[in-house]
């Protein structure tokens, strides 16, 4: 239990860090360049225990995926869209939830498998299909 995530509010390109030893050392895994998470205040941070390495970041400007732990990441350019996201909560172990300034997506996150079990990888690493947004007002 000695790994940790930090999110902060601002508009710097190091916006996400972690730690694996219980906060003694930290190290920035916003990424770099066209790869790295956009420079804006990044408000929820969501953690997949599950598949270890896969973060979605809510920023000002909407929601990002990794798969590799912040080393490279993926805008979501279907769902909430660029607005500013409050919070990032699991609604069950394969959805997570997305809260704006007034607005509710929902969005399936478990990989689609095909074949003889290999995974497909698609935009956030998420698989084929797009993410499945529903809107609740």
């Amino acid at each position: 239990h000695n790994v940790a995530y930090v999110a902060i509010m601002g508009w710097e390109s190091d916006n996400l860090w972690k730690t694996v030893d219980g906060g003694q050392t930290w190290g920035d895994v916003s990424g770099q360049g066209v790869l790295g998470l956009a420079p804006a205040p990044a408000s929820a941070l969501a953690v997949d225990w599950a598949n270890p390495g896969r973060l979605f970041v809510g920023t000002d400007i909407g929601v990002f995926t990794s798969v590799d732990d912040g080393v490279k990441w993926t805008v979501h350019t279907q769902g909430p869209g660029t607005v500013p996201i409050e919070q990032l909560l699991w609604k069950d172990s394969e959805t997570l939830v997305a809260v704006t300034h007034g607005q509710v997506f929902a969005f399936h996150t478990k990989q689609k498998k095909q074949g003889r079990g290999a995974s497909v990888g698609g935009p956030g690493g998420i698989g084929n299909a797009r993410p499945s947004f529903r809107r609740r007002q």
